[in-house]
């Protein structure tokens, strides 16, 4: 850490700020990805409750066939 120590105040505030700012870009990104795999995983819901109700749709047509 002694080169650090060597540089001037304010190339220690540029090495400091640029690294905050990788670091939130860094977050940002993993966000996004989360975001993104959630949005997957709804997706993947829907269709599953979708069969659902078709699969009881389909119950129902069978039981009001055989009651007739």
């Amino acid at each position: 850490m002694n080169w650090f120590r060597n540089l001037t105040i304010a190339w220690k505030l540029l090495v400091c700020f640029g690294f905050v700012i990788v670091c939130l870009a860094s977050v940002t990104f993993w966000i996004n990805g989360i975001i993104k795999q959630n949005e997957k995983e709804g997706d993947y819901a829907l269709s599953a409750r979708s069969l659902r109700n078709n699969a009881n749709r389909m119950r129902l047509a069978m039981l009001t066939m055989e009651l007739a």
